[in-house]
């Protein structure tokens, strides 16, 4: 009899399933966010049985079957572990800003992207900075935490950066092995703005999340 366990394996399924569900929507509700996980958890507690537990032809019937029940109970153990560690992710993820602004949004905004980056004293090393969307003009704050200096995305390469094709604008900066994109795009009198972060060692391809809401309570 082999046991082979790889919760890692599992662990990253299940996470990257609850953020997903989580970016998906801002209107996404909490049950069909637990409907969509459970079936996740379902599928990796097969495919852990499967590939955890390989009990050899020559193995007694009874062993077998206490082996079963011993993958069972660890299967359903880790599973509960996941679901609790994936709802933390989910409320960690679904946290966005929301600004009203008491005046109505024009047909086509201006919108630009600002940066201020604070070096260290070799200038080598980003210490820290802020992310600004200028909508005409007005500037909003997106980030505390700034990774580079941002520079705009052509619409034309938008697909290659996973960015909808009627974003307004979006932007991306990379720095010392981190990098950040984001884009805003409008949804009748809401701009929302969305982001993803990668680096060389991490996802190369994490899907995005809201981070910004800024809703205008006026018609234009």
């Amino acid at each position: 009899m082999v046991l082979h366990v790889e919760p890692l394996v599992s662990h990253r399924v299940v996470c990257h399933h609850a953020c997903a569900l989580a970016f998906s929507s801002p209107a996404l509700t909490l049950e069909s966010w637990r409907r969509g996980l459970t079936k996740t958890l379902e599928r990796t507690a097969a495919l852990l049985l499967r590939s955890t537990l390989e009990c050899h032809s020559g193995v007694p019937r009874a062993l077998q079957r206490s082996c079963l029940r011993l993958s069972l109970s660890w299967v359903v153990s880790s599973m509960r572990l996941l679901y609790l560690s994936a709802l933390l992710i989910l409320v960690a993820c679904r946290h966005y800003q929301v600004d009203t602004v008491h005046r109505s949004l024009s047909s086509g905004p201006a919108i630009q992207w600002k940066t201020d980056i604070e070096w260290d004293e070799a200038r080598t090393t980003v210490a820290g900075g802020k992310v600004w969307l200028l909508i005409d003009g007005h500037p909003f704050l997106i980030s505390e935490d700034a990774v580079g200096n941002y520079s705009p995305i052509e619409q034309a390469d938008y697909a290659s950066h996973k960015v909808p094709p009627d974003a307004l604008s979006a932007s991306r900066a990379w720095w010392a092995g981190n990098g950040q994109t984001l884009y805003v795009i409008r949804q009748k009198d809401e701009l929302l703005v969305y982001s993803r972060e990668y680096s060389e060692v991490g996802p190369r391809d994490p899907p995005y999340s809201l981070i910004k809401l800024i809703r205008y309570d006026k018609k234009s």
